[in-house]
Order: structure tokens, then C-alpha cells, then sequence
């Protein structure tokens, strides 16, 4: 188990302040699309979403990077990428200008998500119940942090989007904390011989339940990120409001997701396998509710219901899925869920796009109700998983009775 002082394990928290970059655009994205009419939709999506595309391929280098070098020296490069390319990420207005940058930021927000994991990961690796309170707190900081962007994007982008970047220049005292403030650690391939020589001969793991774990992450990402996104669209389509009620809602969302990453320990203590099976019930109810128009209060509330669902999911795959691969390739484990989060961030909007296109269906509240069945079996899987499991612990219980009887 690495060492990280207090300062350090502030600044690895604070860090997470790359990942959440995208909210300080959202509640601009109807006033990015107006003021660029006329420009192809492919790159106006992009500046919306491309970022989650470059940090799908950071994500995915960030596994094979900590392999080879110390998870500071690669949080200190792909922190100070973000951090030049969103604070001059609108000097430049050109379209492409505009959008280069904002896959810049991809590139560099990425690699710092599941370094951050690793790092936490590692540090608490000897006692499961402080890395799960360190990574739902990761998560909180991480949403609170966002509704902060949020909000002041919604008032400052009325007075131009390009203003949304000046957010941004907070990135610079954190990108120096970490510098001073996060300690060194040993390459992966260092660390990982001793845990192969701990696991089975065989080295077999549940590649099916992988496979499904991933696609429900998949899922549950498309889900949360559609809304996220395009809040701003859907505020104007039903006639809440402008951009300033679009950043109150984006803040709904993340107080949603900071309150349950708060209280995952504790859910997660009690749930266990159930938690699948609650956060994409609250996928299908706050779908429900977004597809009935009924006022601000009942927008603020269907946001805050995805927000919560979106904070248990995404602490719930960086625990289920580590738990389905050898401890060997945890880092592999967290640039997947990293990479599969971005994956589904970044197609939201194509398959929005898509749906639209293919059903003539152009409003998004007219929408809501299908993707509210998108979650309906996944919640019907989860349950079923959850009863299993619970099945499985029962008879390990008779069996350890009956043994110490004996």
C-alpha cells in the first residue's frame, strides 16, 4: 500500500475537478449551437461531446501508461494537458478552433479519471471500507465541483458562451497542488508480480458477467449523459427557460449524484447486489417524469432522481467490475469502466440524433418514455442477480453452521 498524506489525497479529490469540465458547457450548449448555425451538426455534437471520445483512447492508454510509469508523473501530464487547453480553449472562436481544443481537453481529462481511481486504489488496497468512503467521496467532491461550474455557466453565459471558459482558470492552482502535494508511486508491473503469484493457476474470471457488467455500464452512461447533456435542449423545448434555468437543473443533476455518492458506503452496506437493481429502477422513474411536462420544481426533481442514480451507478461498476477480473489487472478494470463511461458520454448524443432521425420523432420529452424502457430489463436483470446472490450467501451460511456443528 502506497503512503499519501492528507495534502496529497486533497489533491487527487480536487482533481476530479477535470472529469466534471463538460458542465461548465452544457447549460451553454443551445447558445453554442445558435451562435454557430449553419455549421455542420457532426462538429457541433463534437464540441458538445467529442471530449469523452479522445478520453475514451486516453482512457484506454491510462492502464498500459501505469504500467510503465508513476501514477503522479502521469496525473501531472494529463492534468496540465486539460488544464491548457480549457483555459484557452475559446480565445480563438473559430468553429474548429473550438472544437480541436475541446478533444484537447478529452485527451487530457481521460487518463486523469481512472489514475485518480488507481491511486485511491491503491493507497486504502488493505482495507476495502476506507477505499470505498475515499471513492464515494472522490465522487461527491466530484459533483459538487460540478454544480458549481454549472451554475455560474448558466448566468455567465448569457452574456456570451465564451465566457463558460473563464471557469476554467481554477484548474490552475490545482494542477500546482498536485505537483507539490501528490507522492510518487512504483510502475504497476512492479506491484502486480506478487499479486499473480496470489491468484488462481487457472486464472479464469467471469468473462460473461464482465461482459454484461460492461454493457449495463454502457447503458446506464447513455442514460444519465442523454439528459446531462442536452438539458439545456429539453429546458427550451418544453419553454422552462433559458440558459440560467438549464444551469439550475444541470446543478439538480449534481446534487443528485454528490448526494449518493455520499451515502454509498452506507447503501451499498445494506444493498449489496441490490443496488444494481434501484439505480436503474430510478433510470425508468426519472425517464417518467422527464416525459411529463409539469414545471420547473417537477424538471428539478426528475434531474436530481438521474443525478442520484448516476451518483450509485458509477460508484457501483468501479466496485463491480474489479470485482470480476484477477486483482493483477485492477488498472485494466479501471480504464475499462473509465473508458466505457466515456464510450456512452459520447455517443449519447449521435444516438439521440439517430432515434430522431429514425422516428421522426424530433422532441426529446417525446422521447423519454422509450429510453424509460431501455432500463426496464436491466433492472429486471439486476434484480435477478441480486436474488441469486443472496441465495448463494444463504447456503454459504447453513453450510458454515452445519461445518462448525460438526
Amino acid at each position: 500500500m502506497s503512503k499519501i498524506k492528507p495534502l496529497g489525497l486533497i489533491a487527487v479529490l480536487l482533481s476530479s475537478f477535470a472529469y466534471m469540465a463538460d458542465l461548465a458547457i452544457t447549460p451553454a450548449g443551445d447558445a453554442i449551437f445558435a451562435y454557430y448555425a449553419g455549421q455542420p451538426m457532426w462538429i457541433l455534437n463534437f464540441i458538445l461531446t467529442g471530449t469523452q471520445l479522445i478520453a475514451i483512447a486516453s482512457s484506454l492508454l491510462a492502464p498500459v501508461a501505469m504500467r510503465y510509469f508513476s501514477k503522479k508523473n502521469i496525473l501531472v501530464v494529463s492534468f496540465a494537458i486539460f488544464t491548457f487547453a480549457s483555459c484557452l480553449g475559446a480565445v480563438n472562436d473559430n468553429v474548429v478552433y473550438v472544437a480541436v481544443m475541446r478533444g484537447i481537453v478529452g485527451l487530457g481529462l481521460g487518463a486523469t479519471f481512472p489514475v485518480d481511481m488507481a491511486i485511491i486504489q491503491e493507497a486504502f488496497s488493505n482495507d476495502e471500507t476506507k477505499c470505498a468512503t475515499y471513492t464515494g467521496m472522490y465522487n461527491c467532491i466530484m459533483t459538487v465541483l460540478g454544480a458549481a461550474l454549472s451554475i455560474v455557466a448558466g448566468f455567465v453565459s448569457l452574456a456570451g458562451w465564451q465566457n463558460v471558459y473563464a471557469e476554467y482558470l481554477v484548474a490552475i492552482p490545482i494542477l500546482v497542488l498536485i505537483i507539490i502535494a501528490v507522492p510518487q508511486t512504483p510502475p504497476e508491473r512492479e506491484r502486480t508480480s506478487a499479486a499473480r503469484q496470489e491468484e488462481p493457476a487457472d486464472g479464469k474470471y467471469a468473462k460473461g458477467a464482465l461482459v454484461f457488467g460492461l454493457i449495463a455500464l454502457l447503458a446506464a452512461c447513455v442514460l444519465f449523459s442523454t439528459i446531462s447533456y442536452e438539458i439545456s435542449f429539453y429546458v427550451t423545448e418544453v419553454g422552462l427557460g433559458d440558459s440560467t434555468v438549464s444551469g439550475f437543473m444541470t446543478l439538480a443533476v449534481t446534487l443528485g449524484t454528490a448526494v449518493s455518492a455520499g451515502l454509498f458506503g452506507a447503501l451499498y452496506k445494506r444493498l449489496k447486489g441490490w443496488t444494481g437493481m434501484l439505480f436503474f429502477l430510478l433510470y425508468v422513474v426519472s425517464y417518467v417524469f422527464f416525459s411529463i411536462v409539469a414545471g420547473n420544481v417537477w424538471c428539478a426533481i426528475a434531474c436530481f432522481l438521474i443525478g442520484f442514480a448516476n451518483g450509485l451507478s458509477a460508484m457501483y461498476f468501479f466496485m463491480y467490475i474489479p470485482s470480476l477480473m484477477p486483482a493483477s489487472k485492477n488498472s485494466l478494470a479501471m480504464g475499462l469502466v473509465a473508458t466505457f463511461t466515456g464510450i456512452g458520454a459520447f455517443i449519447c448524443s449521435y444516438i439521440l440524433t439517430f432515434v430522431q432521425g429514425a422516428t421522426g420523432i424530433e422532441q426529446i420529452v417525446a422521447l423519454c418514455p422509450w429510453y424509460a424502457l431501455v432500463a426496464v430489463p436491466f433492472t429486471i436483470v439486476f434484480a435477478v442477480i441480486a436474488l441469486r446472490g443472496r441465495s448463494k450467501r444463504g447456503n454459504e451460511v447453513v453450510r458454515q453452521t452445519v461445518a462448525n456443528e460438526e
